[in-house]
């Protein structure tokens, strides 16, 4: 079990990560969504490792840096990350090319090149 701490959930206890990716810079001809990458995605990565989800939340996401937003925000997503507690519930948050949002677009983040780096498994 790995307990983790993400300024939008306190702390929270993740047993599950499933990683849906569809390419940094793909040029789809109808706007993406969370649901759309999780059925289509090119790839599809789950880990249920406890330090493994640990490390994902903590070190590649960083969820404790999102921060509050005034009103919610949507962009145009082509990384999901569903993260599952203990008794199954989900918590979703995406990426585009230039931030990381929870699903309800209350809180984000910047990305940067490194952070796109550590999720790109495959030539675009």
């Amino acid at each position: 079990m790995a307990t983790v701490k993400a300024a939008d959930a306190g702390e929270k206890t993740y047993v599950k990560a499933e990683i849906h990716y569809v390419g940094w810079k793909i040029m789809p001809r109808t706007r993406l969504t969370l649901a759309g990458i999780r059925n289509s995605s090119h790839i599809k990565t789950t880990i249920d490792d406890d330090f493994e989800v640990k490390h994902l939340v903590q070190e590649w996401l960083k969820l404790d840096e999102l921060k509050k937003l005034s009103s919610p925000v949507h962009e145009d997503p082509r990384l999901v990350v569903d993260l599952f507690d203990e008794s199954g519930k989900r918590t979703t948050y995406y990426a585009s090319s230039a931030s990381l949002i929870s699903e309800d677009g209350q809180r984000k983040r910047s990305v940067d090149r490194a952070f796109r780096d550590k999720f790109h498994f495959a030539a675009e």
